[in-house]
C-alpha cells in the first residue's frame, strides 16, 4: 500500500474509532438487575467523561492527520488510543472482581454491558488508525 493511501486509511480509522469511543461513553457500560428490576450504569457515570474528551482528541488529531504532519498526528493518536484502552481495560478488570461481592452483598446480578466492549474495541480502531498515520514505509 502506498504511504498516502495508508496515511489516509490511518487517519480514518483514528477519527473512526475516536467517533465510537464517544458514543460509547454514554453506552451502558454495566446492569444490575435486582428483584425490583434493571438497572443500566452508563459510562458517563464513571469514566465516560474521560473517554469522551480521549475520543474528541482522537477525531481532532485523525482528522489532521489527513493533511497535516501525519506521523505527530499519528503519535498523538496512539498515545491518546492507548489511554483509552488503558481506562477500558482497567474498568473491566475492576467491575470484574467487584461483580461476585455486589452479588453476595445486594442479592443482585452484575453484567458488563456492551459500551464497556465497543470502548476497547474502538480504542484498538483508533490506536491501529494512529500507528498506520506514523508508519512512513510501504506495505
Amino acid at each position: 500500500m502506498e504511504a498516502q493511501k495508508m496515511h489516509s486509511l490511518g487517519a480514518l480509522l483514528a477519527v473512526v474509532g475516536g467517533v465510537l469511543i464517544a458514543v460509547s461513553s454514554f453506552a451502558p457500560w454495566a446492569a444490575i438487575t435486582t428483584d425490583l428490576g434493571k438497572i443500566l450504569v452508563s459510562g458517563w457515570s464513571g469514566d465516560g467523561k474521560i473517554t469522551l474528551f480521549l475520543g474528541i482528541g482522537c477525531v481532532i488529531f485523525g482528522a489532521l492527520g489527513f493533511k497535516f504532519r501525519p506521523r505527530a498526528m499519528g503519535i498523538t493518536a496512539v498515545v491518546l488510543a492507548t489511554l483509552v484502552l488503558l481506562v477500558g481495560i482497567a474498568d473491566i478488570a475492576y467491575a470484574s472482581s467487584r461483580m461476585s461481592a455486589v452479588s453476595a452483598l445486594l442479592g443482585a446480578t452484575v453484567a458488563l454491558q456492551w459500551g464497556i466492549y465497543l470502548l476497547v474495541v474502538a480504542g484498538i480502531v483508533a490506536l491501529a488508525g494512529g500507528v498506520m498515520l506514523i508508519l512512513k514505509k510501504q506495505l
